[in-house]
Parts: structure tokens; C-alpha cells; sequence
């Protein structure tokens, strides 16, 4: 366990600097200059587009549209997703972002986050987008176990993610082993919703 642990560890210091260049910018939001919990998730969340792979037909997977990040019931991350995004492109596409008020409204996008813990809102977001190929990306416990694909929580005063593989086989998706490599894998817990 201890060995585990330390490979783990040289990854994500080996890593990180891959996955997070000059993302955060010179803003500040914890003790010591340290980025705020939504700064990371914004970074992360950007990044996750750049490391994964989306089925033909999706919109996640379109080479003309705009690539389409979407954000569910957290207004602090919104703010510092579209600070984030402003100008940047995803393979040749604009990255921008939305609010969304509906889960099921998911027209557009390539990556779904959602910022709420109520199952029925979660299973009903999840079931939209694995059917349209959307990332679904949340910050609740047992999200990834109920079929949603990529988790944050915190581990030793980290933010990390987990990542469901099977909920994102199941909708087409793809992602890096460099991505995976950093996560903690999942599996689905008494079916997907």
C-alpha cells in the first residue's frame, strides 16, 4: 500500500505540471497563495476536455461547433469557468461555457458539471448524457458510483478525482491514461441510474 501510494504521488507531481500549466493565472484563493477549490475544478474541468475522447455524432466530438463546458447549480464555479475559458480553444475549437437550469437541458455540450447532491437531479442529468455522450463531471459523494464518470473529493487536504471507466465506456467516451493514471477508479453500484 505504502509503494502504491508513493508511485501515485511522483505521478500526480510529475503530472500536474502536464495537466495544469498556467491555468490558474496569478489569482489566489486559499492560504498561502494557493488556488480556491473552484479554480482547481475549473482547471481540472478544462483539462478534462483536452484528455478525453468523445463517440462520433456527439457534440463533444464535433470539429466545427463550439466546445461547450456546462455548469449546474454552482455560480462560483461558473464565474471562474468563463474567467478561465476566455479565449481558449480545444482542438481547433472555442471553449466556452454555460449555465444550465434544467439537467436535462444539455443541448450543445461536451461536458456536463454538476454542483447539486439530490440523487433524483443526478440520475436524471446522468441518463441525458450518457445517451448524448456528455461528460458528466460532479462533487458529491457516491457520484461516480451512481454512474456518473469523473468525481472530486478531497484526500488529505487535496482535491482529487475518481473516475467511473465503465459509465464512460458506456456512453462512448474515452479517456487518457494520463488522466487515469491520476484518478482513483470506480465502478457503478448496483447499476447505473
Amino acid at each position: 500500500m505504502y509503494v502504491w501510494r508513493n508511485v501515485r504521488r511522483t505521478l500526480r507531481r510529475a503530472l500536474l505540471p502536464v495537466l495544469l500549466p498556467g491555468m490558474i493565472g496569478g489569482a489566489t484563493g486559499g492560504p498561502q497563495g494557493e488556488p480556491s477549490d473552484s479554480q482547481l475544478r475549473a482547471a481540472f474541468l478544462f483539462r478534462f476536455g483536452q484528455y478525453a475522447s468523445w463517440p462520433k455524432g456527439s457534440d463533444g466530438a464535433s470539429a466545427t461547433a463550439p466546445f461547450v463546458i456546462g455548469v449546474f447549480a454552482d455560480p462560483a464555479l461558473l464565474k471562474e469557468m468563463a474567467r478561465l475559458v476566455a479565449g481558449r480553444m480545444i482542438e481547433g475549437r472555442t471553449v466556452s461555457v454555460r449555465a444550465v437550469d434544467q439537467v436535462e437541458d444539455q443541448e450543445g455540450l461536451a461536458v456536463l458539471f454538476l454542483g447539486t447532491d439530490d440523487p433524483l437531479l443526478i440520475g436524471r442529468a446522468i441518463r441525458v448524457a450518457r445517451a448524448r455522450g456528455i461528460l458528466t463531471v460532479g462533487y458529491t459523494d457516491g457520484f461516480a458510483e451512481r454512474g456518473g464518470m469523473i468525481n472530486f473529493f478531497h484526500e488529505d487536504a487535496k482535491l482529487r478525482f475518481e473516475v467511473n471507466v465503465d459509465a464512460t465506456a458506456n456512453a462512448g467516451l474515452r479517456l487518457s491514461s494520463q488522466l487515469l493514471r491520476l484518478a482513483r477508479l470506480v465502478k457503478s453500484q448496483g447499476g447505473e441510474p
